[in-house]
């Protein structure tokens, strides 16, 4: 795996575990609310935002690079279920816990939206832990091929050098980013969230989407958000 390269945070933004362990109840918590609240009402069996136990189901998106898979959880509840079946207006959310190897914060995230025994009523929740799990594994930001996976979809696609940010050849031109696209194409998420750390020790400092007040050339996020029916932003529970 090619080294991530550039400044590194400084060790007091390492977080504590019970500081993590706070936050990131919290960020799901937020997310949960966030992802409930709809303009257009939710007519279901029971009231609307109100707890239900869950369905859970796993598909294997595909593979990384290496060969490691990228799984998507579905989580929804029956009464949703019989909603959308009606014809009935529900709100679809996808939730990324990391798109950079280096950039971990988000996978608490996951793991609290995964584990839940009860969610709102209306809210079909997916949920993916990382599109790059050979980062995660190498903890560094890019892909295997050292390309950095949150430059590599078509919004304002342009080559850059080798580097921490390197876009890839072409658009799309990595396996993790085309089942991305090809999922949101399927999926058309009413809300996509997409997790980012900016400092968790190791990871190179760089700006991410909205944190800096612009979208960088085959931003992910901002690609998701020009789809149809979708919206999407970069959040960082690290702060």
């Amino acid at each position: 795996m090619p080294a991530a390269g550039g400044p590194t945070c400084p060790p007091t933004c390492l977080w504590s575990d019970t500081l993590s362990a706070v936050l990131s109840a919290r960020v799901a918590a937020a997310v949960l609310s966030l992802a409930a609240a709809s303009t257009v009402p939710v007519v279901v069996a029971a009231p609307a935002g109100a707890a239900a136990p869950v369905l859970t189901a796993r598909e294997v998106l595909g593979t990384s690079v290496q060969g490691r898979p990228i799984v998507l959880v579905h989580r929804t509840t029956d009464a949703t279920v019989a909603a959308a079946a009606a014809g009935q207006p529900t709100r679809t959310v996808l939730v990324i816990g990391s798109i950079h190897g280096d950039e971990q914060a988000g996978l608490r995230v996951f793991r609290r939206l995964r584990d839940r025994d009860s969610l709102p009523v209306g809210l079909d929740l997916w949920l993916i832990r990382t599109l790059n799990p050979d980062g995660t594994a190498h903890d560094v930001r890019t892909n295997a091929h050292g390309v950095d996976l949150n430059r590599n979809f078509p919004y304002l696609w342009h080559h850059s050098p080798r580097g921490a940010t390197w876009s890839g050849p072409r658009p799309l031109s990595e396996p993790e980013s085309v089942l991305l696209h090809d999922l949101v194409l399927r999926l058309q998420p009413d809300l996509t969230l997409v997790f980012t750390s900016r400092c968790s020790g190791s990871a190179p400092a760089t700006r991410e989407c909205r944190w800096c007040g612009r979208w960088p050339p085959g931003c992910g996020c901002r690609w998701t958000s020009s789809t149809a029916a979708a919206s999407a932003t970069g959040l960082s529970p690290a702060g």
